[in-house]
């Protein structure tokens, strides 16, 4: 990804490299973050060439997969299990036909972490013929219902222990909403506002509430006197 963002031609040895890599051991990932990052790498190799028959069809199961994983909540765990071909189809046609709810169950602990790596491949995959609106707008529904007062998300509100890396995943949640906005406002997809839930009214005071509270960490370190221990205790945690 860093390589063909850096416009590396994508024929360069170490891109095809990671490609050989992506085709041998793609279709036995189920960890979200091997899932999201191998997405990533082929939504954007489609950018710069297009992706072959077999690389696309790859691409879309993997897609597929991770839109099997979604949790009624909007949120993804660590672990997406293959689905079957026939379970493929049937997940395909009801994204279609706009009658998808999610309905994944959690093997661990879900968090706005591993649901920004979902949402991150899964935008890409639109162009695989993925149609990824529904799970992206459930998934800034739950981003709207677990910011913090002081604008802020962290890595899992369910766990009751304070926040923990909250910097981070206050920008996850950012990406949700922008998303989320751009879908429901750019004209490019004005023509499938049929059937979108209703928008949150504070959605905008939500961006703007985050955005102030990145602007006071952003460009700091952990030795900066003015930063607080909870944003000195986020540095240090094993997250």
């Amino acid at each position: 990804m860093a390589l063909l963002e850096a416009n590396v031609p994508p024929d360069d040895p170490a891109i095809q490299k990671a490609l050989a890599d992506v085709r041998a051991g793609g279709h036995g990932l189920s960890m979200i973050y091997a899932l999201g990052a191998t997405l990533i790498f082929l939504n954007r190799l489609d950018e710069a060439a297009a992706l072959n028959g077999p690389d696309r069809e790859l691409s879309r199961t993997l897609a597929l997969r991770l839109v099997a994983g979604q949790l009624p909540d909007g949120r993804w765990t660590y672990t997406n299990p293959r689905i079957t071909a026939k379970a493929e189809q049937d997940l395909l046609q009801k994204l279609n036909a706009n009658q998808y709810k999610p309905q994944g169950t959690p093997s661990q602990h879900p968090s706005h972490s591993m649901t920004q790596f979902a949402l991150l491949a899964l935008w890409g995959s639109r162009r695989q013929g993925i149609p990824a609106r529904p799970v992206i707008l459930a998934s800034a529904a739950r981003f709207h219902q677990t910011q913090y007062p002081d604008g802020t998300w962290d890595y899992n509100i369910d766990w009751g222990i304070g926040k923990i890396v909250n910097d981070s995943n206050t920008c996850a949640g950012l990406i949700a909403l922008a998303m989320e906005k751009t879908l429901r406002e750019d004209k490019k997809f004005r023509d499938q506002l049929t059937g979108d839930p209703p928008a949150n009214p504070k959605a905008d005071e939500q961006c703007e509430k985050a955005f102030a509270h990145l602007a006071k960490v952003i460009g700091r370190t952990k030795d900066d006197p003015t930063r607080s221990e909870e944003h000195t205790s986020e540095l240090q945690s094993p997250c």
